[in-house]
């Protein structure tokens, strides 16, 4: 009987082992995760929140690979290809989706309303209409909010500079939450009795323009959390530094780039915030009553090179500030008429682009639409090239070729295929976009700290402006040159007769064929040479920066036909780069009158069809004078 107990007690035992033993596996699968994180592009700012939030999980006891699986996607910054991003995300069916950026997570809270959604840096998730409230968030999405404490960061510029009147804002008008952002620093800095003057950029292209006007009005100039902002800080950087006004912002890794000072948030503690949330949601949490965090690890950090241009003091061991002398601008050019100045020196570029554009506007008589991305192909190009070390000379020269390569593609698809002109381009123009994104790595990239081809003229020449004017204008002679001796011979004038008369083109024994490709591959050349020289006088190159630009090259290519008339060929190239400098100077009269950048695209549509339109109503008007007369 005895043994028969002691079996009894071995079977219950093992019994509750195994019941033990499955109870811990079952649980250990739980443990087991599938995340996703969806960044919107690629910047020093979202890769560190990323970078956090995989740190924070693995804090957490996910380890990937381990018991982790994590789903990265990047949009590198289209905003059209978010929506498929978020349905395939959602289509794997994740526990949880940390969203990097306001328009992530709004597309991902598009998509779903039951997997659960954790803000990574979202500024104001109520304005965003994210969430039902801060404290009691509602439905699926939770997170930490980036949003700043200003009374902290006005306190540290006013300890800065003191006798700072005027502060200038900026901010990407396609972006509410930073305008939001930016509002309530407006608020706080009445309370210092500081005025601001709040601008915004349609596109990285507008940031050399809106900064060169803005930094004459201001003592300094404030940026929050901005995407678009982030993407082209280096030319802000560049503008200020010549302007002798400081930046300040509330990034830490923009105070590396060159801002003087933030009561900073650290961007990979937001990530690892981020992290712990989510682990609270994996662990069975709702997040429809995690209030909304705010970013916990804020500190004061400085640029002492920065300081110490400015002639600003700060103490590193006590991180007192103490302003020793007002802003040294004696050396810069902030005056009433330097914005001009810049705008005729960019003119001179953006007419390169309009002497390519007219190639086959003008004498093959459509406008090719893969001009906008051989564009950024000479930008990507040239900025990869010098990135590697390679002479900036050299770097612009094989960017020539990168926009020759996107023209060959499209004379391709049109002669070797029968596609419209309209539709080849647009198959270009969507493929090398991914193209460009590979040559560059990233939809950003600076010149910062690089050399560029305007730096061969430094030892020469002081100003800047007189290294970029120079090299601009020699530029044009070279291709204005070149290009009346191509047209002159047979070669160049079958162009011309196929682009006349294709059929009697035919006729005469001309390979329109092969006319039109070598058109296209010359306009393209020239059109990505116009593209390097105008990154590197941004100081960036950006995978967006070719959009629009067929309308400025138009613009240009119009204006000047008009103002001049009956020219020979040397002469009507030449119209186009005075037509595009004229163009640049109405954009910058249009600044000083108080307009917004993002009303460049109506104003630069308005000149264009006015100057189209003044043509026919100068006829009508001479018609109905003569009809008056008589």
């Amino acid at each position: 009987m005895r043994k028969l107990y002691k079996l009894f007690a071995t079977l219950l035992a093992l019994t509750v082992m195994m019941s033990l033993s499955i109870n811990i596996q079952i649980a250990s699968a739980k443990e087991e995760a599938k995340v996703a994180i969806i960044q919107l592009v690629s910047h020093p700012s979202l890769d560190q929140i990323v970078l956090g939030i995989k740190e924070g999980l693995a804090e957490g006891g996910y380890q990937e690979g381990d018991n982790l699986t994590i789903e990265f996607h990047n949009a590198e910054g289209d905003m059209n290809l978010l929506g498929s991003i978020a349905d395939t995300v959602i289509h794997n069916q994740p526990d949880l989706i940390f969203s990097v950026t306001t328009p992530v997570a709004q597309a991902v809270a598009d998509a779903t309303t039951e997997i659960p959604i954790v803000l990574a840096g979202i500024t104001d998730p109520l304005a965003a209409s994210l969430v039902d409230s801060l404290d009691q968030p509602g439905g699926n999405i939770t997170g930490v909010s980036d949003a700043v404490q200003f009374e902290e960061q006005f306190d540290l510029i006013v300890q800065l500079q003191p006798d700072l009147k005027t502060l200038g804002m900026l901010y990407t008008t396609s972006e509410d939450n930073s305008l939001a952002e930016l509002k309530k620093a407006e608020v706080v800095a009445e309370k210092y009795n500081i005025e601001t003057i709040i601008t915004g950029i349609d596109s990285t292209l507008d940031m050399q323009l809106v900064a060169e006007n803005l930094a004459k009005q201001v003592d300094a100039i404030f940026i929050g959390a901005d995407n678009s902002i982030a993407s082209s800080i280096d030319t802000l950087l560049d503008v200020t530094d010549k302007a002798g006004i400081p930046v300040f912002t509330t990034i830490d890794s923009f105070v590396e780039k060159g801002a003087l000072a933030a009561i900073a948030i650290n961007q990979k503690s937001i990530g690892i915030q981020s992290a712990a949330m989510g682990i609270d949601i994996l662990k069975g949490q709702n997040p429809a009553e995690m209030p909304i965090q705010s970013v916990t690890n804020k500190q004061p950090v400085y640029n002492y090179e920065t300081a110490e241009k400015l002639g600003i003091t700060i103490d590193e061991q006590e991180e007192s500030m103490i302003a020793e002398n007002e802003v040294n601008t004696t050396a810069t050019t902030n005056n009433h008429f330097s914005i001009y100045f810049n705008a005729m020196t960019q003119g001179i570029l953006w007419g390169i682009m309009g002497i390519g554009l007219y190639i086959t506007f003008r004498i093959l008589r459509f406008a090719d639409l893969t001009s906008e991305v051989s564009f950024t192909m000479g930008a990507s190009v040239a900025v990869a090239l010098a990135s590697s070390g390679v002479h900036p000379l050299i770097a612009t020269l094989v960017a020539v070729f990168g926009g020759m390569v996107a023209g060959y593609v499209t004379g391709l698809l049109m002669t070797l295929f029968d596609i419209p002109s309209l539709l080849a381009g647009i198959i270009t123009l969507t493929g090398f976009y991914s193209i460009n994104l590979r040559i560059m790595g990233k939809p950003n990239v600076s010149f910062r700290g690089l050399s560029t081809i305007y730096d061969t003229l430094s030892s020469l020449f002081a100003s800047d402006i007189l290294q970029r004017t120079l090299i601009g204008l020699a530029t044009v002679g070279i291709v204005i040159l070149l290009l009346a001796l191509f047209f002159k011979t047979d070669f160049g004038q079958a162009v011309i007769a196929t682009g006349d008369n294709e059929i009697m083109a035919d006729a005469l024994g001309i390979s329109t064929a092969r006319m039109k490709r070598f058109a296209l591959v010359l306009a393209n050349g020239i059109i990505g040479l116009s593209g390097a020289l105008i990154a590197q006088d941004n100081g960036y190159a950006d995978i967006s920066m070719g959009v629009g630009t067929v309308v400025v090259a138009l613009s240009s290519i119009v204006i000047g036909e008009v103002l001049l008339k009956n020219l020979t060929l040397p002469l009507r190239l030449l119209s186009i780069v005075a037509g595009a400098v004229i163009y640049r100077l109405i954009l910058v009269y249009v600044l000083q009158l108080g307009f917004n950048a993002n009303d460049f695209k109506l104003i630069s549509a308005t000149v264009l069809a006015i100057f189209l339109a003044l043509p026919s109503i100068s006829k009508r008007f001479k018609r109905l004078k003569k009809g008056g007369a008589q």
